[in-house]
């Protein structure tokens, strides 16, 4: 079946189980007294429209929000907002300094402290802002394992599952090292940290290689190129526990797109011979992950063989919904 749904579903059950989960930890923290109004400043670093998510009807009227854009950020209309949405607009990307500042003044005349992202390039900057602020939410390290590429596989293929062979690249890397470390000419090249199919190139001869000029050569890695048919499995977790999970199909790998491909995904129906089979993967990694979560993992499928490719804390992009999801709260 193929299924495309407005994105505001995807965020809206995202943040019903972020406000699910700050409930019960607050009920776990504030045993004998849960009567108690324990005034909660959330700051908010995803660059979405606001009103996609519309974080103000999850929070206590006694709540404040206050929501972080940068120079690519879809600022809402001040107009339109509560009274209790503060929006901070900044020029360039944030860093942990620029935000430590913002909230200097105002931290102390809040009870707690959250941090919501699910915003890729700022998802582990959520994380230290957790840990310096003793927050409540996924750690540093935790975060790592969803952003970084090499630590990303290394932890997996310690789980015991396949991973693409991989390279780190540096500024004396030269064409000859990555096709013997890879034992391939056909190789991806791709940010460590990045996401999607942005600066992400494929490989096949030592000119490719050359004509790519990287700037920061160090934040790339090399990959083995894999020719399978790509798959995606979006699950809540919680606790460690999937309580709900779904696979789909890419229509095309999504550095297809560079050549003029349309990318969508077909969910995949329970009659489907790969579904069982997806859906175990899908548990079997994911029991290595303690915590509470929204995960969106990658999978390619070459024959009998499963072959991880990236996994993330956060909702499938593109506003990918499957039909049916049940109501979570």
């Amino acid at each position: 079946m193929f299924v495309m749904v407005d994105i505001f579903y995807v965020f809206i059950t995202m943040l019903i189980l972020l406000a699910l989960k700050i409930s019960l930890d607050s009920q776990s923290i504030f045993q004998g007294n849960l009567n108690m109004n324990v005034r909660t400043l959330f700051i908010i670093l995803n660059q979405d429209r606001y009103h996609y998510y519309n974080y103000h009807n999850y929070v206590a009227n006694y709540d404040d929000i206050v929501c972080f854009y940068d120079h690519t950020g879809r600022v809402p209309d001040k107009r339109t907002l509560p009274d209790n949405v503060k929006v901070i607009q900044s020029i360039a990307n944030f860093s942990f300094e620029y935000i430590i500042d913002e909230l200097r003044e105002v931290a102390n005349n809040y009870q707690e402290i959250c941090f919501v992202c699910s915003e890729e390039k700022y998802f582990m900057l959520a994380a230290q802002l957790r840990e310096c602020f003793k927050s409540k939410g996924i750690n540093f390290e935790t975060s790592k394992f969803f952003r970084d590429k090499i630590y990303m596989k290394s932890q997996v293929n310690k789980m015991g599952f396949r991973v693409p062979k991989y390279f780190s690249l540096s500024s004396e890397t030269c064409y000859d090292d990555v096709v013997s470390h890879l034992h391939t000419n056909c190789f991806v090249i791709k940010p460590i940290d990045g996401h999607g199919a942005r600066d992400t190139y494929i490989v096949t001869t030592e000119s490719d290689f050359k004509q790519l000029n990287l700037v920061d050569i160090e934040a790339y890695e090399a990959e083995e190129f894999i020719d399978g048919c790509l798959y995606h499995i979006d699950s809540v977790l919680h606790n460690g526990k999937v309580l709900y999970g779904v696979p789909f199909e890419y229509s095309y790998p999504c550095i297809e797109y560079k050549s003029g491909k349309v990318i969508s995904s077909l969910e995949l129906e329970e009659s489907n011979p790969l579904f069982d089979k997806l859906m175990n993967y899908n548990e079997a990694l994911l029991g290595n992950i303690d915590g509470t979560h929204v995960i969106h993992l990658e999978v390619f499928v070459k024959g009998e063989d499963f072959i991880f490719l990236e996994i993330a804390g956060r909702p499938p992009g593109g506003g990918l919904s499957p039909e049916g999801s049940p109501q979570l709260a």
